[in-house]
Order: structure tokens, then sequence, then C-alpha cells
């Protein structure tokens, strides 16, 4: 583990030293920082001839979509004049976030309509045409539809002994898990002890469309990789390089 101080600004970083020391010591190098300092840390690692494939650099970005100023994005384009090399850099790190399946954004008109329409006529309250359903609204249908469909289960089970007990709470507990529920804006994935386990997605810098595009999904559920029809074929061959840095180097990440 290599620490150093950004506090202060990217720019007082001692990257070379940073690089120098996890190179020696790792193949497979993960960079837990801000996007800015990430961004520094791969021109200064495309410097020193470390992206030509002997190294795996991941960057795990714990949010996506943020619009927190002390979070940015990370992106190649900030307007300096490293901007092409960043471009380049960036193509072979990895990112690593959580795969937040379609996001509110596409939320079914259908189902932002029915919203509307119910806080509307239930709750006097009028939602703007233009304005989108809130997170808080959504989170609170969806897990409705999540109870009904266990209450629809349990009421209409097909065993002729069967006798509906909504008043069986473990049972009814014990219902919701080790499954995946399909929403409208995800699929959740609850496991056997009650715990959400999102999907991880690996994506990659597409270096001609300037933008990072999906290259791997991890199934939480069935614990495997899938892959994605984005991305480049650089992205995928780091994915296999990794694979096999971690099967000859144990131990070295």
């Amino acid at each position: 583990t290599v620490t150093v101080d950004s506090k202060k600004g990217r720019d007082l970083v001692d990257y070379d030293a940073a690089l120098v020391t996890a190179g020696k010591s790792a193949r497979v190098i993960i960079i837990l920082a801000r996007s800015d300092v990430t961004r520094q840390f791969m021109i200064f690692a495309h410097k020193k001839n470390m992206t030509q494939g002997d190294y795996v650099f991941f960057y795990v970005e714990p949010h996506t979509k943020s619009n927190l100023p002390e979070f940015p994005n990370l992106d190649w384009r900030i307007g300096d004049l490293d901007d092409e090399v960043a471009r380049v850099a960036l193509t072979l790190l990895i990112v690593i976030t959580f795969d937040n399946g379609p996001s509110i954004d596409q939320l079914p008109s259908k189902t932002a309509a029915f919203i509307k329409n119910r806080t509307a006529s239930q709750y006097n309250f009028t939602v703007p045409p233009e304005q989108k359903v809130s997170a808080i609204a959504v989170s609170a249908f969806e897990t409705t539809l999540m109870f009904a469909l266990i209450a629809n289960e349990t009421v209409n089970r097909p065993e002729t002994d069967h006798k509906p007990n909504l008043n069986d709470g473990a049972s009814f507990a014990k219902a919701f898990l080790n499954r995946t529920f399909v929403l409208p804006t995800e699929n959740l994935y609850v496991t056997s002890g009650g715990e959400r386990y999102p999907d991880i997605l690996a994506s990659q810098l597409n270096s001609t469309s300037g933008y990072f595009e999906p290259v791997s999904l991890y199934n939480a559920q069935w614990k495997r990789f899938q892959g994605r029809s984005g991305g480049t074929i650089a992205g995928r061959k780091a994915l296999l390089r990794l694979t096999s840095l971690i099967a000859a180097s144990p131990g070295k990440t």
C-alpha cells in the first residue's frame, strides 16, 4: 500500500515516487483517490512507460454522475495542456463502480406518469410535467412493488392444503431473501442474509468516443463476470491481463 497526502492539491503529490514504490511490489495497481489525483497518476504512469501492458491500473469510483464539486467524475478533459496525454493514458485504466442499472432518468414514462398521478390524487401534490420523479418517491414505489409481489405469492401458493397467513412475519420476511427483484429502475438482488449485493461494473475509456464505456459486469448473485458489448478490445484485454497476473503472482496485487 502506498499512501500519499493529496489534501493540499494534486500538484503537491509526488507521483513519481508513489509509482516507483508501487511498481516494485505489484503488477496490479488499484487507485483510491479523487478523480483529479487519479488523472495525474495515469499521466505520470504513461510518461514512465508503465501503460504498455506490464501493469494493470484500476480506479475505484464510489459514485456515478456526481454533481458534487469536491468529487467530480473522472474525465480526461479539464482544459489543461495534458488533456491529450490524459486521453491516451486513461485508456489503460479500468474504472470500477457499482452498476446502478437503469437510472431514474430511464424510468419508464408510464411508471413516472402513474407515480405523478397518484401523488396528485392521493396527496394533493402536483408534480410539474417536466420535473423528474424524486429518488425517494421511486424508492418508496419500488419497495411497495416488492411487498406486493411477496404478498401475492404468499396468498396464491399452489399447495392444496396451503392456508395463506400474512401474519406470519418470519415466513413473509424469508420470502424476500436469496432472490432478484426485477424493478423499473434496476434488478435488485437480496442475499440469503438480507444484504443487498449490487453488481459491479468495469468501464474503460474509449479513445474514439472519448467516454468511459462498459467492458464487463460482475453479477453479484451468480458470482461471475458477464461481457458487455461496449468498451474496447483493449479494455477486455486488460481484464484478461489482470486474471493472468493474479494467477502468476498471487499475493502481489
